[in-house]
């Protein structure tokens, strides 16, 4: 999965409101580092008031969370509080004698971090290097293209690479992860798609890459008019990157029995299922896709994360049984109000199995827990919870590159590649290459943790390794 399967977010805050018992002036802009572990978050606090009542939104630069509204924002005797429930996030601090600077603790999840805030006249303004971003004039042809999915009356818009010369060329199409996805792909100011695209090209390979429907070019008339809509399905998804696929085998310059597909995340379920609806698939990537259940993908997230921040067994256990036991829940209870209910019930019976700092953790993670109790409502969250890839993996007959990072906390590499390699193998397919890539994240980057938050943090877009790998592999399977 992407990022937007696990749904994890360093914060994400609700309406604003606040009372303000005190003279002392704090609106306007207030920006400080928090570090948490071996990260640096710069934070931006941005406070109004309309004479009476006092007001704030929130940004975090290096994550893309902007203009976020605070709950509650209250400033007694020069102490100035910012209260974030539903994500179990706060900060209080003393306003120093010029106005100039607030020192205090962000708090969070049940962990306390110091953070100091200073005024400043201007919002912070901030663009991180992105040194691999290619850089005009390209070695390659490069062409806006468009075409459509015919059954869905769904136009679809993407940019093809093409190396310089007579061809035919053999290509790849690239497929983006969960979520609204533009055509490179962009998350957290990287545009890994675009780094994918320049360097397969350079080596020889025409690479189409597409922005998702409703996004960008992919829009109807009526998307223009009213918004992208509701979320696509699998299906859907998997319905666009055929017709993507068919394309291809059109355009002048390119191979039609050397085209082949690459899948991130999500898009390592779809891959597959391109594959076993059109046997012209000559070859599929796997980069970070799951081998395993919606549903089991959830708890490896989960548990993987926690075990990452050296959570101990009993958390790890008990993150799982209320994932278990709401998914349970889900597939019998289907009135919603009922539902939410009856899964804050779960969640109280399963805190109240833990003891001393286990127990104090679990309350403080309440917020988490809201998140997932929301997710659960989604139709779009259910149904990926529902995918178990396994019966379309068996019968994929083409060959199959499959690689994970081994920090990735989003598709876990131990359990997601060794299901992988049994279905392929089930279904006798024996040109499998399964490979776990050590110290990578699950956007393929070199990363300290493998965390989300570190996403945007990280300079390095593709670590050179992940596209060696794959550029090699494919550059034997069009020379067969």
């Amino acid at each position: 999965m992407s990022v937007r399967l696990s749904r994890i977010v360093f914060v994400s805050l609700l309406f604003a409101f606040a009372t303000n018992c005190c003279a002392a002036d704090v609106t306007g802009y207030w920006f400080g580092p928090l570090k948490v572990g071996a990260l640096e978050l710069r934070l931006v606090f941005h406070i109004t008031s309309d004479g009476e009542t006092l007001s704030a939104t929130f940004n975090s630069l290096d994550q893309g969370q902007a203009n976020l509204p605070v709950a509650q924002t209250t400033l007694l005797d020069n102490t100035l509080s910012l209260d974030m429930p539903r994500h179990n996030a706060s900060f209080e601090g003393k306003v120093d004698p010029a106005g100039t600077e607030i020192t205090g603790q962000w708090k969070q999840a049940g962990q306390t971090h110091s953070l100091t805030l200073k005024k400043s006249d201007k919002p912070p303004v901030f663009k991180r290097s992105r040194p691999q971003e290619p850089n005009k004039p390209y070695p390659y042809d490069e062409e806006q293209v468009t075409f459509e999915n015919t059954a869905a009356k769904q136009p679809l818009a993407g940019t093809l690479t093409k190396p310089r010369g007579q061809g035919p060329f053999p290509a790849v199409l690239l497929i983006t992860g969960s979520g609204l996805q533009d055509r490179d792909s962009t998350l957290a100011e990287h545009k890994p798609f675009w780094i994918l695209a320049d360097y397969l090209t350079r080596r020889g390979l025409a690479v189409l890459r597409v922005d998702d429907r409703g996004v960008g070019g992919s829009r109807t008339p009526m998307q223009v008019l009213l918004g992208s809509g509701k979320e696509p399905t699998l299906t859907d998804n998997a319905d666009d990157a055929l017709a993507g696929f068919a394309y291809l085998k059109t355009c002048k310059g390119i191979d039609p029995k050397r085209i082949g597909l690459l899948g991130h995340s999500e898009g390592g379920y779809i891959a597959p299922i391109v594959a076993v609806r059109d046997s012209q698939v000559a070859f599929i990537i796997l980069w970070a896709g799951p081998g395993v259940s919606g549903e089991k993908l959830a708890i490896l997230q989960v548990q993987q994360q926690l075990r990452v921040q050296r959570a101990g067994e009993n958390l790890l256990a008990w993150q799982a049984r209320i994932h278990e036991r709401l998914f349970a829940l889900m597939k019998t209870e289907t009135d919603n109000k009922a539902f939410v209910k009856r899964a804050w019930q779960v969640v109280d019976e399963e805190n109240s199995r833990l003891e001393g700092n286990d127990r104090k953790l679990a309350e403080a993670s309440r917020g988490l827990n809201q998140m997932l109790i929301d997710q659960l409502l989604s139709p779009w969250t259910r149904s990926r919870l529902a995918y178990d890839p396994r019966p379309i993996l068996r019968q994929v007959r083409c060959p199959v590159l499959a690689l994970i990072g081994g920090k990735d906390v989003q598709v876990p590499a131990k359990e997601n590649l060794a299901a992988l390699e049994q279905s392929f193998s089930a279904g006798g397919n024996k040109n499998i290459l399964v490979q776990e890539l050590p110290g990578l994240n699950h956007l393929f980057q070199s990363a300290p943790t493998g965390l989300v938050g570190e996403y945007p943090l990280i300079p390095e877009t593709i670590a050179p390794v992940a596209l060696e790998t794959t550029a090699q592999w494919i550059t034997q399977q069009v020379a067969k």
